[in-house]
């Protein structure tokens, strides 16, 4: 199922890299993107207070790591809100892979902006 999944990925970017919704489709994506990252990013810690009050607060203050335990010691609170972020990171990727070379090279005829 996933290898369909990226085999299809891969040919859509290929397909839309070379016109001119390219760049429309990504920046749709990349807010979409975003919107699934704020989403599952706030579901993970409203179930890490669920799970207990310590789970909440070092998610607030230590989360690249304490999420990553959180994921491991307590799947059954923390999987879903990690699909959701992952979901999000897969469609931020696919977002960025369809950009053409070309737009980077307009940008950098206007001053660039570290490309």
């Amino acid at each position: 199922g996933l290898v369909i999944v990226a085999l299809l990925s891969g040919l859509a970017i290929y397909v839309i890299r070379g016109t001119g919704l390219a760049v429309p489709l990504a920046l749709i994506m990349f807010i979409i993107a975003s919107i699934l990252g704020i989403i599952g990013g706030l579901w993970l810690l409203v179930e890490g207070f669920r799970a207990s009050p310590l789970w909440g607060l070092g998610l607030i203050f230590f989360n690249p790591i304490v999420s990553i335990l959180f994921l491991i010691l307590k799947p059954d609170y923390a999987l879903k809100p990690w699909l959701v972020i992952f979901a999000g990171m897969i469609l931020s990727i696919i977002g960025a892979l369809m950009i053409p070379d070309s737009f980077f090279e307009v940008i950098n005829q206007f001053g660039g902006a570290g490309f």
